[in-house]
């Protein structure tokens, strides 16, 4: 046991310091960015009067962290996809010596992966909640109710996205989306470990996450098409664990 937690110690070591200044970084752009917007809105209330009550929903759809959230995940992704993919060096010496297998290389390395995706979809989460207190604190008691802060997450796709209330589905879509993405990581650097290019599976992923993050409010239940590509996701994670009987071949090389 101690050799595998060596291994996840070392992607640890290897990339967390630089999720985490992305982390830090998305927090403090979202932050600035949102607190431009509300000033701007309220310029813009000032000199003509007549623009839309700044309510949080509002606010949030004016300032579009959305896109701040997909450059997060875009980075997140390819510092992931990064770790691990030389044959030479450190980690290779390393994994040489603990003598473990390519497989349980995998394994740790996707659990790694859903980990850190899992820490941008919470933080994104808690970063969201507190710029909606923060608003819901400063703005006029006219632009507010007891029921803004839970408006602003129903109402708003984005936020409805991060938090999709009582939508299970979207909560287990949005578990599915980031595990997904760890998986398909995962295992585009074991096969460029063997000289085989899988990135067009996480690229899929990430796009077709991003494309359909933001929650359509006008549809109740279940997003069928979501449903179709999801499923057809979790259908080739299983076929490629199913197909880790033929790494037993890398495995016997590497005990």
């Amino acid at each position: 046991m101690k050799q595998h937690s060596s291994v996840f110690m070392l992607f640890v070591r290897s990339s967390f310091y630089k999720v985490l200044l992305l982390l830090l970084a998305m927090i403090a752009a979202e932050g600035i960015w949102f607190y431009k917007t509300i000033q701007g809105m309220l310029e813009k209330n000032q000199t003509e009067g007549n623009f839309p009550v700044m309510t949080p929903e509002v606010v949030f759809e004016e300032a579009h962290l959305m896109v701040f959230f997909a450059v997060a995940l875009i980075l997140l992704t390819v510092i992931l996809a990064l770790v691990g993919r030389s044959t030479t060096g450190h980690q290779e010496y390393t994994w040489n010596r603990l003598s473990i297998t390519p497989k349980s290389i995998f394994l740790w390395q996707m659990l790694y992966n859903c980990c850190c995706f899992l820490l941008l979809w919470f933080v994104q989460a808690a970063l969201a909640f507190g710029l909606c207190l923060y608003y819901v604190k400063t703005a006029d008691a006219g632009a507010v109710t007891h029921q803004s802060m839970f408006l602003a997450f129903y109402r708003e796709p984005f936020l409805h996205g991060l938090i999709p209330l009582q939508h299970i589905w979207y909560w287990v879509r949005n578990v599915l989306l980031f595990c997904s993405l760890g998986f398909a990581v995962a295992y585009d650097v074991y096969c460029s470990r063997r000289g085989k290019n899988r990135m067009w599976t996480w690229w899929t992923i990430l796009c077709l996450g991003l494309v359909k993050f933001k929650v359509d409010l006008n549809m109740n239940g279940t997003d069928g098409m979501q449903g179709l590509i999801y499923a057809g996701i979790v259908i080739w994670m299983i076929f490629v664990i199913l197909r880790m009987g033929e790494w037993k071949l890398d495995d016997a090389g590497n005990k």
